[in-house]
């Protein structure tokens, strides 16, 4: 039977991929990433905020302190919107935890783990999703998404998986801060399996991924609370400029709210070394049955609204 594959990022009365009975995770091996890919960068610390550290995996290359603390890695974009004048809605997403400690103890409930980047290949029509999913509510608040998982963060490495992801939001009703996605955005996002179904269903904790002079970093989506520090990852809570804090993407009257900056390199070896001493098993992208997305066989799981 092929498994079924349940991607949201949930907010404001939608559908939660959570557990009811709280589930200890079993301690596992955890994968190291190797020392071949790291480098030590060292930035002088009066030039924004920026302090000595080191860089993980995924596509690392030395850098000189003079780039990496140079105006050169600053965000300049500019999208073509396509909506305006949409209904803002207050996000109350899950269950408004007031930290990222408080967040992290909902992922305990999930049989596995991981934390990967994915790309928005397109978007299905209200009534595309309806037949695909079997959930009217794609006709009234929300949109689903045709993306593709591209990169493993906990493991390093690259993954090459169609998924269905499912946002609320549509042309006339969003989320404050948080507006419907476009067509060759990336993101980064907790992935959690639950049984045989996989989840990502921590709204919290979804980034934008940017490319900036060859160097990615991860702009985090709204939800100023949950922020991540660590003293030796200068480059996890980087000085966010006021140009940077809020950018039109798809919709001009619902700019995306950025509320933290880091570097690809720092956010997922925090990550990896937070979820390890935790025990949560990784997720294996590898045991993943292949599956026919475009017929509907990737159904979305029972979920629980939200309130």
């Amino acid at each position: 039977m092929k498994k079924q594959i349940c991607l949201l990022t949930v907010s404001v009365s939608l559908i939660f991929c959570a557990c009811n009975d709280t589930v200890t995770p079993e301690e596992t091996a955890f994968n190291q990433v190797e020392d071949g890919h790291l480098t030590t960068i060292v930035c002088d610390e009066a030039a924004l905020n920026c302090g000595g550290s080191t860089f993980v995996g995924k596509g690392t290359e030395t850098v000189t302190s003079d780039k990496l603390c140079s105006s050169d890695y600053i965000l300049d974009v500019e999208y073509t919107p396509i909506y305006d004048n949409v209904k803002l809605l207050s996000s109350s997403a899950t269950g408004n935890p007031t930290s990222y400690e408080e967040l992290r103890d909902y992922i305990e409930c999930y049989d596995e783990v991981s934390f990967v980047e994915y790309e928005i290949l397109s978007v299905y029509s209200p009534q595309e999703a309806v037949e695909i999913t079997g959930e009217d509510f794609f006709l009234t608040s929300t949109t689903l998404y045709l993306a593709n998982i591209y990169y493993d963060l906990m493991n390093d490495e690259s993954v090459d998986m169609t998924v269905n992801i499912a946002k609320v939001g549509i042309s006339g009703s969003q989320i404050e801060s948080d507006p419907v996605y476009l067509v060759g955005q990336k993101l980064a996002a907790p992935v959690f399996n639950i049984g045989s179904s996989w989840c990502i269903a921590l709204p919290e904790m979804t980034y934008s991924i940017y490319t900036i002079n060859d160097i990615e970093f991860a702009y985090h989506i709204s939800h100023e609370n949950i922020r991540l520090t660590d003293d030796s990852l200068e480059n996890l809570d980087m000085n966010l400029q006021t140009s940077e804090e809020f950018v039109v993407t798809s919709t001009v009257n619902n700019p995306v709210n950025y509320t933290q900056k880091s570097t690809i390199a720092d956010l997922s070896e925090f990550i990896r070394e937070d979820w390890s001493k935790r025990g949560y098993r990784l997720l294996n992208f590898d045991a993943v049955v292949d599956f026919d997305i475009q017929s509907g066989e990737a159904e979305v799981i029972d979920n629980a609204v939200l309130e």
